[in-house]
């Protein structure tokens, strides 16, 4: 048995995998993770099988530390994290610094590459969006990273005096006739642009494409033909070399 979690800005994601098959999935917001440790047993999980906690996060050193003394003090097994490197299971970092690569986007391309040996473009839409592309031999051909539609909505309340807006769960992107329109429908607009974007680039390269992510449910149902693959990151722990 084996517990793995996917540590992102916002959400934590976990699930436990028992002899390739997860048998159980939940996350929730990162902050309460730590005090919930003792809740996110499997029902069935007969402790003594626990043999493995394989962690990918993005939180930083000191929230992975507290994470590092919860889980030993839970389970008392000390868990593995995944990092970035320059190459692993045909994959080539393009980085000069490898580690400085966040652990998210490695993981990403790690578990599309193991989907399709052909060349795919990895979106993660999350607090931020993320973009990398992979070549048919596996070389991280670089990306990019822009701001999240939530992110986005809030650097308009925080950045800009007069804008004030109930966030509306709203699905147009027509032009707004209020604020909390032209704020939500403006993001979505843009997020239209840029799958289109991405459709035109994957038609000329012959890239598939990989959507990822809270957010990626948004993106995918503009993209046909992209895959929508909600624990990619989970999937790439895997593959990846861990420490």
């Amino acid at each position: 048995m084996r517990l793995e979690i996917d540590v992102g800005n916002t959400f934590v994601k976990w699930r436990w995998v028992s002899d390739g098959t997860i048998t159980k999935a939940l996350r929730c917001l990162k902050e309460p993770f730590l005090s919930r440790i003792a809740d996110i047993d499997e029902p069935e999980l007969v402790l003594d099988e626990l043999c493995d906690i394989w962690i990918g996060s993005v939180a930083g050193r000191e929230f992975n530390e507290a994470l590092t003394r919860a889980l030993k003090t839970r389970w008392d097994i000390t868990p593995l994290f995944a990092v970035s490197a320059s190459s692993a299971a045909g994959v080539r970092n393009s980085y000069i610094e490898p580690t400085r690569m966040g652990v998210d986007r490695w993981l990403a391309m790690l578990a599309a590459r193991h989907q399709d040996d052909g060349a795919s473009t990895v979106v993660d839409c999350g607090s931020a969006i993320t973009i990398d592309y992979l070549s048919a031999q596996g070389e991280h051909l670089g990306g990019y990273i822009v701001p999240g539609l939530q992110m986005m909505r809030a650097s308009l309340l925080n950045n800009t005096a007069n804008v004030r807006y109930d966030d509306e769960d709203l699905l147009s992107i027509e032009p707004g006739t209020h604020t909390g329109a032209c704020v939500n429908n403006g993001t979505r607009y843009l997020l239209q642009a840029l799958a289109g974007q991405l459709l035109e680039e994957a038609s000329k390269s012959g890239s598939q494409l990989y959507i990822t992510g809270g957010d990626g449910y948004l993106l995918q149902a503009q993209m046909p033909g992209a895959l929508l693959v909600p624990d990619l990151v989970l999937d790439g722990l895997m593959w990846a070399d861990k420490q």
